[in-house]
């Protein structure tokens, strides 16, 4: 059994939808991996990831983002 759940990360700021993620394992978030995230809402601007508000969440490092502690989620 796997301990797989579908995640919809929002913004601390606004609380707008920022992606729909496909989680694995217990934990905290702290790296969004590019191919498991399953909706895209947010922007990449100068290698960050930014919600529409303006807001910065992550910095893309390739494969993945490295989340900042600046979303929630449901």
């Amino acid at each position: 059994m796997s301990d797989s759940k579908v995640m919809t990360i929002r913004c601390k700021k606004c609380n707008q939808k920022v992606f729909r993620y496909l989680k694995e394992g217990k934990g905290s978030l702290l790296r969004a991996y590019k191919s498991k995230i399953q909706v895209v809402y947010f922007e990449v601007l100068d290698n960050q990831m930014v919600c529409k508000c303006g807001h910065r969440l992550a910095i893309d490092q390739g494969t993945y983002f490295k989340m900042l502690d600046h979303y929630h989620y449901d």
